[in-house]
């Protein structure tokens, strides 16, 4: 059974994956906003984690930045609970992206024994 986290830092986390996407495609919030028929300024609001956003809005979103809503809402199925975690995520898969397939299924082999060494203190 897939577990679901909701709070209000999963708000914070969508909207900074939303942020993270408009400016992969180099859009402005206005020029986002325009592509979804959504106010600017909600896009800003949305992006801060200050809006409980639906799922219209949501929808309009995830097509404006040619993706999905799943794909948007993905990291609640990781077990993260907060923007800190989220963070620390994001910058571990920054780092190992350029790696080679050999090369992650090394260091993944490492991160698990390291992880079994540090949970017998």
């Amino acid at each position: 059974m897939v577990k679901y986290y909701y709070s209000m830092e999963t708000l914070k986390i969508l909207g900074e994956v939303i942020r993270r996407r408009r400016k992969e495609m180099g859009l402005t919030q206005e020029e986002l906003g325009n592509r979804a028929g959504v106010d600017p300024k909600y896009i800003g609001e949305i992006e801060r984690g200050n809006a409980n956003i639906t799922i219209k809005t949501l929808f309009s979103i995830s097509q404006a930045l040619d993706t999905t809503p799943v794909e948007l809402l993905s990291f609640s199925t990781t077990g993260i609970k907060n923007y800190e975690e989220f963070k620390i995520a994001t910058r571990i898969m920054k780092t190992t992206i350029q790696l080679s397939e050999k090369e992650k299924a090394l260091l993944l082999k490492i991160l698990k024994a390291l992880i079994q060494i540090l949970s017998g203190f």
